[in-house]
């Protein structure tokens, strides 16, 4: 947990305590709303004081030693894994992201490895992601990427179309499974944004923390920290801010 530590006493350091104090008082409404927008203007600082070290920092090579603090990009993630060893036996928190843009944060209340690998990473005879991202992009021109992503996001579409798009997608990848259609989503979200395979990239933050409904709260806070983020920086929504959104 040292890194997050580090994240929140820089965040602390550059905002004030007196800052903070007056921008609690500022919010005139009941105290549940303050501590509601208190949390709220905590970790968008916190998010954007993330964002702004990772930029610093650059990408993460074997170079570098640490992982933490530093973009790493997907087809480095062996890598990654061996050199962060710690670190991906933690908890906590992750953010997926597409040249300046965060696309995706997540959290597990397992080890940030097994999610890695059980979602996005290592294959087990059928595409998991990033396989489908590099496929996806390896095949089809941005104009195409962005049509079929808006099908399989439009929730109006009847089952029929979907299932054409989908037997359409599976031959034109030559593959016979996409075993998790938020995955396959998620895939063609990354390639919509992306010129090549190296604009991919994520970043960790490992949290010691047991209490899944403490991590609950901190993604629910983070996925909005990270949305406003997105906002502010002219940036297009998270993927998955319909989570907290409504």
């Amino acid at each position: 947990m040292e890194y997050f530590d580090e994240l929140d006493k820089n965040l602390n350091d550059s905002i004030g305590s007196d800052d903070l104090k007056n921008t609690i008082d500022s919010y005139p409404c009941s105290l549940y709303n303050k501590l509601l927008n208190t949390s709220k203007y905590y970790f968008y600082n916190l998010f954007t004081q993330w964002m702004k070290d990772l930029e610093e920092s650059g990408f993460w090579d074997e170079s570098k030693g640490s992982i933490n603090g530093h973009k790493i990009r997907y087809n480095l993630a062996n890598k990654a894994f061996d050199a962060g060893t710690k670190t991906f036996s933690s908890r906590g928190l992750y953010v997926w992201g597409v040249g300046e843009k965060p696309r995706y944060v997540g959290k597990t209340d397992k080890t940030l490895r097994k999610r890695f690998k059980s979602r996005y990473l290592w294959g087990d005879g059928v595409p998991k992601q990033c396989e489908l991202f590099r496929l996806i992009l390896n095949k089809y021109t941005n104009k195409d990427v962005k049509k079929k992503y808006d099908i399989f996001r439009d929730k109006s579409k009847n089952k029929e179309i979907i299932d054409d798009e989908l037997s359409t997608l599976k031959n034109d990848l030559e593959i016979t499974s996409v075993n998790s259609f938020s995955r396959l989503v998620g895939a063609l979200d990354f390639a919509t944004y992306a010129d090549k395979e190296d604009d991919l990239w994520f970043a960790v933050l490992p949290i010691e923390e047991k209490n899944k409904d403490y991590l609950d709260v901190m993604e629910t806070f983070m996925i909005l920290a990270a949305n406003e983020y997105n906002y502010e920086n002219g940036y297009p929504y998270l993927l998955n801010r319909d989570k907290v959104v409504k």
